[in-house]
């Protein structure tokens, strides 16, 4: 079995998606939003915000998004904005801000911009994670960089670890119409 780890907001699913289309048939399109939410079960890659310490000693192969720490507040703010503030989730936003009623997580979540307070928060509770930002020492780990994913060709660096012979086509147009739409974001 084999897990994406990451944080939220670094393009788990997106990655995932990747990886889900050249081990099977599967077929993936960016949603609506510009986004892979539609894809959150996928039949042979798990998604996980665990700790790889945690979870290293379930799975076959973890694969690990790696986020540069300047590029943290710019994960956070597309968490924020594409789970938190468009499902309006105050028990996601509660990790953030343990101290707040559900009143107060609701006027959050009414601004038009994530309040700078939040960000902070979001920021400060992240960066306590070291395997966010370096690869986890373990031969089971298969590391993917978060720019890599967005700007980069992730088919040919997962194809590394997950080859295939199989038409890449539709995949590699997927994978530009993510990047394309997350370059307004990042």
């Amino acid at each position: 079995m084999l897990v994406v780890r990451y944080e939220p907001g670094s393009s788990g699913r997106f990655c995932s998606t990747i990886i889900q289309n050249l081990i099977s048939n599967h077929d993936s399109r960016v949603d609506s939003y510009g986004g892979m939410h539609n894809e959150s079960e996928l039949p042979d890659v798990v998604q996980s915000h665990d700790l790889i310490e945690e979870i290293i000693d379930l799975f076959d192969h973890v694969v690990q998004i790696i986020v540069e720490p300047k590029d943290l507040p710019l994960v956070c703010q597309h968490f924020f904005y594409s789970c938190i503030k468009r499902w309006w989730d105050t028990k996601l936003l509660r990790m953030y801000h343990p101290d707040l009623d559900k009143k107060d997580l609701l006027k959050i979540l009414m601004h038009k911009q994530i309040p700078s307070d939040t960000l902070d928060a979001m920021i400060n509770h992240h960066k306590q994670y070291e395997y966010a930002f370096k690869k986890y020492p373990s031969e089971k780990i298969i590391p993917i960089s978060l720019n890599c994913l967005l700007n980069g060709d992730p088919v040919q660096e997962l194809i590394n670890f997950f080859p295939t012979d199989k038409d890449l086509s539709d995949l590699n147009d997927m994978v530009r119409e993510y990047q394309q739409k997350h370059k307004k974001i990042y």
